[in-house]
């Protein structure tokens, strides 16, 4: 399976690892170039036991890669607005 992984912190970094552990191919994406460059280095930016050669590992068997992009903003939903809740007292049933 191809997974891609949306952004490179705790919870990216450590998920891509281990999908790329259990054999499937990870692309890690960052809008963070300095970060993106700083893992193609085998530099890893926390400590999690293991995590720095399982990324190592994942990298040599070309299953794990990391790549800088753009990423859009976050997109926002919001509930609609109501001009009238319920139990308001404007139309006069109270």
């Amino acid at each position: 399976m191809k997974i891609l992984i949306i952004g490179t912190g705790y919870v990216g970094l450590v998920s891509g690892t281990c999908f790329a552990e259990m054999g499937h191919e990870v692309v890690c994406v960052d809008n963070d170039l300095a970060k993106i460059e700083k893992l193609n280095n085998n530099e890893v930016p926390f400590f999690e036991p293991s995590l720095a050669e399982l990324i190592a590992k994942n990298k040599n068997a070309d299953r794990y890669r990391y790549k800088k992009q753009r990423l859009p903003p976050p997109a926002v939903i919001e509930e609609p607005k109501h001009e009238k809740e319920w139990g308001d007292e404007e139309d006069g049933n109270q």
